[in-house]
């Protein structure tokens, strides 16, 4: 990866034919009138494009975690259902951790965070963490 990597990894089309897209940036990375700022080494983002082509809205992974330091995180896969919310599924790490943990988080069609759920490998369990956490 060079230092401007930037990533799409994947697409999903809502009922109302607008584009939720995902993926990772490491350089600041603008959609539309938005930019999002790089808080580490990489971060992954969920942006929205109306059907017309315009940006909607950005934002990122920092965004979603804001109660943690997050040092890496990808957006690897994205879905959405029939009210227009998106589902996404990625890795992240933290600084506390040394690695790599998957998570799934849902984000509503306005662009905010609902929940993260997040796999904890010593455990093989799920921690869920609500947006407000």
């Amino acid at each position: 990866n060079s230092p401007w990597d930037e990533s799409s990894t994947s697409i999903a089309v809502d009922p109302n034919g607008d584009l939720f897209v995902t993926g990772h940036y490491n350089y600041p990375i603008s959609f539309g009138n938005t930019t999002l700022p790089v808080v580490s080494y990489s971060d992954m983002y969920v942006a929205k494009i109306q059907s017309d082509g315009t940006w909607e809205w950005a934002v990122s992974g920092h965004s979603m975690m804001a109660w943690t330091t997050v040092s890496e995180a990808h957006g690897y896969d994205i879905a959405t259902d029939s009210l227009g919310n998106a589902f996404v599924t990625g890795s992240l790490a933290t600084s506390t951790q040394s690695e790599s943990r998957a998570f799934v988080a849902k984000i509503d069609g306005n662009g905010t965070w609902q929940w993260t759920h997040i796999e904890n490998s010593s455990s093989s369990a799920c921690q869920c963490y609500p947006a407000s956490y």
